[in-house]
């Protein structure tokens, strides 16, 4: 199993995204996406989401917070865990362009009109309540999603 860790970082009604344009041998390639990635030997969740999230755009974190744990059956033909925080508060300066794609602020009122995975339609809006999820995502051959479960705390 693979694990990962992302992050929603929200402000003035807007989240941070990364349109997946530039690298077509990357998992998610056309979509829009959280920014993120695998988690490092040695690391927990959240360092691995400052992490990547520096290295995606930029900008450090400042306490994010673990909103939901995910697992991915058959996805891409693996299993993923997937640790997913939403922040509100950082530092530095936005770099929108890395080797995997655009970034971008993308108003709150045009998030769902994205190219978005099937599953983030289901526990994005969960964000919206201040609970903790679980949620697993069973995928067949062709990385479709076919059933899910979440469970709120």
């Amino acid at each position: 199993m693979i694990s990962c860790a992302m992050c929603y970082l929200k402000k003035n009604r807007k989240t941070l995204m990364i349109y997946k344009n530039n690298n077509p041998n990357k998992h998610f390639y056309g979509f829009w996406d959280a920014l993120g990635g695998k988690i490092e030997s040695g690391e927990s969740p959240k360092e691995a989401v400052i992490r990547e999230f520096k290295e995606e755009s930029g900008l450090a974190l400042k306490d994010p917070k673990l909103r939901g744990v995910m697992t991915f059956r058959n996805l891409f033909g693996k299993d993923w865990l997937v640790y997913v925080f939403t922040a509100t508060d950082f530092d530095g300066n936005l770099v929108e362009e890395n080797d995997e794609g655009s970034v971008r602020w993308i108003d709150d009122d045009k998030f769902f009109s994205l190219k978005l995975c099937e599953a983030d339609l289901i526990f994005v809006p969960l964000f919206e309540k201040d609970e903790f999820f679980t949620a697993e995502f069973m995928h067949d051959k062709n990385n479709k999603l076919v059933n899910h479960k979440v469970e709120i705390y």
